[in-house]
């Protein structure tokens, strides 16, 4: 193995471990096994695959490195993509959210209602009651709160 052949000559050995290179799957988990038992450090393809690109201002291969993590680096992937939307979108100088990642409505979109189309209740304040609801709502006694300790904001 030349991993354990480098590692006997002094150098300092990764092994990308999630990068088959066995015959078969045992020869490959045995050969994982062995090589850190020797002084190898496993990591992943996707630790490798940054420190190859090594810096993310070197435009020529970013592009491409990009594609690769978000089709197979799971939720680094779908983080990188997310991302992307956001802050693209915020660079480019739109201020609503890329089609597929709102949540909600936005002015002037389809999918606000019309001012004469019922309205949504409002959502739950901090202390969880609805602002319709919080001024039936009574206070608990100081046996059920314990000591006195003042509220983080007004009741």
């Amino acid at each position: 193995m030349p991993e354990l052949s480098a590692l006997e000559q002094g150098y300092e050995v990764y092994v990308v471990a999630d990068a088959p290179g066995g015959v078969t799957q045992a020869a490959h988990e045995h050969a994982c096994q062995r090589m850190p038992a020797a002084g190898a450090v496993p990591v992943t393809w996707v630790q490798v695959l940054p420190e190859l690109q090594r810096d993310w201002a070197r435009q020529g291969t970013y592009p491409a490195v990009m594609e690769i993590v978000k089709a197979h680096a799971g939720a680094y992937g779908l983080g990188v993509v997310y991302a992307q939307a956001v802050i693209g979108a915020h660079a480019a100088g739109r201020a609503s959210w890329p089609a597929g990642l709102s949540t909600g409505a936005r002015p002037g979109s389809a999918a606000e209602p019309s001012p004469s189309s019922p309205r949504a209740p409002a959502p739950p304040d901090r202390a969880g009651c609805r602002p319709s609801a919080c001024s039936r709502r009574s206070p608990r006694p100081a046996s059920a709160t314990g000591p006195s300790v003042r509220a983080p904001y007004p009741p």
